[in-house]
């Protein structure tokens, strides 16, 4: 069923009453990027090069490789930005991981510091008027260092995170990639 609504070709495929040799050669004008040239055209497709300027002048390559070119472009900045946000993607998992087994640990870290604490700091031994002060097994030094690592440990506080951020749109600078376009509407005619 047609509703009156037809799709129109972007400018660089093939027009209407173009016929399939031009677009050919324009295909093959196309993808020599930037290497481009009627004579090169010419002498891949063995056409005389009068005849590939006729094509380029009739069917305006110049516009439709401008468009065509653009369009790789917004492609590879797309491609560019899903491996940039899968990067990320993955490295906040594994930032994840790390603050859950950290987490993980942190109970068990606690109890060794009480176990810490429940040992004596010094063994007091009176023989015959003499006093023996023997170090214990534990040093309150070992105690306090634990409870400290397991009191400081935190998330990282906002403002890294805010900087994490920040350095993530970096990636997406517009003066990089360009505005992202979702429809090729100015490559159609």
């Amino acid at each position: 069923m047609n509703l009156g609504l037809q799709r129109q070709n972007k400018i660089y495929e093939r027009q209407k009453g173009e016929t399939a040799k031009a677009y050919a050669a324009l295909k093959c004008y196309l993808e020599m990027g930037s290497e481009r040239s009627h004579s090169k055209v010419a002498t891949a497709l063995g056409k005389h090069v009068s005849q590939i300027h006729q094509w380029s002048v009739r069917w305006k390559w110049t516009d439709r490789a401008e468009a065509y070119d653009k369009m790789l472009d917004r492609a590879r900045s797309r491609e560019v930005r899903k491996a940039a946000i899968a990067d990320a993607q993955r490295r906040a998992e594994q930032d994840q991981k790390v603050w859950d087994r950290a987490g993980d640990l942190r109970m068990p870290m606690l109890d060794k510091a009480e176990q810490r604490l429940a040992y004596p700091f010094a063994e007091v031994i009176t023989d015959g008027g003499k006093t023996i002060v023997k170090p214990g097994k534990s040093m309150i030094s070992d105690a306090v260092k634990l409870f400290k690592a397991v009191t400081e440990f935190r998330r990282p506080d906002d403002d890294e995170q805010k900087k994490r951020s920040e350095r993530r749109e970096e990636i997406f600078d517009e003066e990089d990639y360009g505005e992202p376009e979702d429809d090729d509407s100015e490559d159609e005619k």
